[in-house]
């Protein structure tokens, strides 16, 4: 794997994540559930943890696995949570 490989996915990965989290907080804006304040901080707690467990469970699940299985948990877990998103705005 080269440079360049690696470089550009780090580029789509933080494209990725920065859409995602300006999405999130632009329908926190729109919600009228929780006060304004206590939903982002709700919000932010939540990036918060999940940047810093996400990398550790990646890494127990790798050195118990293999890496691709690890990576395979995550997309996993990303449809769920897409999918209960997505189930959740329909309400």
């Amino acid at each position: 794997m080269d440079l360049i490989t690696v470089i550009i996915g780090y580029v789509l990965v933080g494209i990725g994540v920065s859409s995602v989290s300006a999405i999130v907080y632009l329908i926190l804006g729109q919600s009228s559930d929780l006060a304004h304040a206590a939903a982002l901080s709700a919000v932010s707690d939540i990036e918060f943890t999940g940047s810093l467990i996400g990398p550790p469970i990646i890494g127990l699940i790798a050195e118990h696995g293999v890496l691709s299985l690890s990576i395979w948990v995550i997309v996993h877990l990303g449809v769920m949570i897409f999918a209960h998103a997505a189930k959740g705005l329909d309400e």
